[in-house]
């Protein structure tokens, strides 16, 4: 399981805080349709506030496709991950059917990629929600 490499720094390490901290910032659904939407990255309390905004309008969904950069440059510059995500609020699988089917002629499969990597794992959250 990766582990949760930015807990402490961009989000609580505390399950409880975490959860607190999501609540004050999430906002009821809208009923504006939405496919897709661009979320900052960054710790919860410089843009959690408009990230909390933004998945609050998005429609549930059993998956979510979250493209971040690789800010590190180890591993593929495109990769993806077929482990789950831990978090202080437990584990998020990854939907493996999916990572499958995306993989492909520049999509690799690199977990390498993701060690270091915290601009995926400041949206499991809001994906999660």
């Amino acid at each position: 399981m990766r582990p949760a490499a930015v807990a402490g720094q961009f989000y609580p390490v505390s399950g409880a805080e975490l959860e607190h901290q999501l609540d004050s910032m999430l906002h009821p659904e809208s009923e504006i349709p939405v496919l897709g939407a661009v979320v900052p990255h960054a710790g919860y309390i410089y843009s959690g506030h408009v990230a909390a905004a933004v998945y609050s309008c998005l429609p549930k969904a059993e998956t979510f496709v979250i493209i971040g950069p690789n800010h590190h440059g180890i591993g593929s510059p495109v990769a993806l991950s077929r482990d789950s995500w831990n978090t202080p609020l437990g584990a998020i699988e990854t939907d493996g059917e999916m990572a499958d089917a995306l993989a492909g002629s520049i999509i690799d499969h690199d977990e390498t990629a993701h060690i270091y990597e915290h601009s995926i794992p400041s949206h499991m959250h809001g994906a999660a929600g």
